[in-house]
């Protein structure tokens, strides 16, 4: 019996001593508190360049850690001109600094174009064009020529040597797959008051749904052509600034005409009367404006009109009337596009000393109404 008592008891300590050693930590695992620095940090002020932002270093002087304050913004590069380039009076960067070209021709003239732009061509959110390279002046920028920087862009400044804008110009991936599309960030576009006479491709802005500051104005834009007239879910073609809130804002509206600046841009079918009446001093009308309007009757068109796109009044079968305020040869150069007049029922153009009933385009003679 006391043979079994013991037995008893010397498992019951065995299980005691099991249990406790099981919840208990050794003092050799116990954690060491970290040790603590009452920092005393030295401020190294880093002063902010053109195109790189200035910032206070702070660094501790006992152990060592480091963090940024006081950021200030990079200055900006002040520009005057060289014998082959625009460089910076501060820097001595020139203003071609991340911008590809290649060599064109523009109205006879050896130029150069943009091809492409980097990272290094933006500060503080700006991208401003070059103006010559390689002492030749920079006539335009190509399509997707900005594509690969779009989120980098608040500002685009567009210099006055600049006469040919492609489409595209900031389309994420693939104009193909809208799928892959990404909308840029831009919001202010920024004209020197010197550009005339430009030709800016009607999708040039395509996905800038935050544009909304242009400083365009009469006289800038001479001719809006347009690489696909029809798209396609079967509607008229894109136009200039499209589902961006400074069309949506700024657009001129009048009985159903949609005006930026001198341009006529959109025409909505559900605004309009059967009679078209475009508003004196318009330079241009965009491409496929009213194409297969077929309630059309008449349409009056200003002297002051220097281009119609590709397909303006395409199909509009019903439409018999056109009178120019002009005379027969201010009507012969205007720049017009292919089809303007064909599927109408007009085969004649009334000027102001005759009628037309043909226009040329690229070498080719078309007749009005054909």
């Amino acid at each position: 019996m006391k043979k079994k008592n013991v037995l008893c008891l010397l498992s019951l300590l065995i299980m005691l001593f099991m249990f406790v050693g099981c919840n208990s930590t050794p003092d050799y695992d116990s954690p060491t508190p970290p040790a603590t620095c009452s920092h005393s940090y030295n401020k190294q002020v880093i002063s902010a360049t053109c195109s790189t932002e200035g910032y206070t270093n702070n660094v501790c002087s006992k152990c060592g850690d480091t963090y940024k304050s006081n950021y200030v913004s990079a200055t900006g590069h002040s520009f005057i001109e060289g014998d082959r380039n625009f460089y910076c009076s501060i820097c001595g960067d020139s203003e071609c600094e991340g911008f590809s070209f290649k060599t064109a021709t523009y109205n006879r003239e050896y130029c150069y174009v943009i091809t492409n732009a980097t990272a290094n061509a933006v500060v503080n959110g700006k991208l401003e064009t070059p103006r010559k390279y390689e002492s030749l002046p920079v006539r335009g920028i190509m399509s997707w020529a900005f594509s690969g920087i779009a989120d980098d862009i608040k500002t685009l400044v567009i210099h006055d040597n600049i006469k040919d804008i492609s489409d595209y110009l900031f389309n994420g991936t693939s104009i193909w797959d809208s799928d892959l599309d990404y909308e840029c960030p831009i919001e202010t576009v920024i004209f020197d008051s010197g550009c005339t006479n430009m030709r800016i491709e009607s999708n040039a802005f395509y996905n800038c749904t935050s544009l909304k500051n242009v400083n365009i104005t009469k006289g800038m834009v001479k001719y809006i052509p347009a690489d696909g007239v029809f798209a396609s879910n079967g509607g008229n073609v894109e136009y200039l600034f499209k589902d961006t809130p400074y069309f949506k804002n700024k657009a001129t509206v009048r009985n159903g005409l949609y005006y930026v600046a001198d341009l006529l841009l959109h025409a909505d079918s559900n605004e309009m009367e059967n009679t078209v009446i475009v508003y004196n001093d318009t330079v241009a009308i965009n491409a496929a404006t009213f194409a297969r309007m077929t309630f059309i009757k008449s349409v009056t068109i200003p002297k002051t009109v220097k281009s119609i796109g590709e397909k303006a009044f395409y199909g509009c079968a019903q439409l018999d009337i056109i009178t120019f305020e002009g005379t027969v040869e201010e009507f012969q150069s205007i720049t017009i596009g292919p089809d303007v007049f064909s599927g109408i029922k007009a085969k004649q153009v009334q000027c102001s000393n005759g009628v037309a009933t043909s226009y040329y385009y690229n070498g080719w003679t078309y007749k009005i109404g054909e």
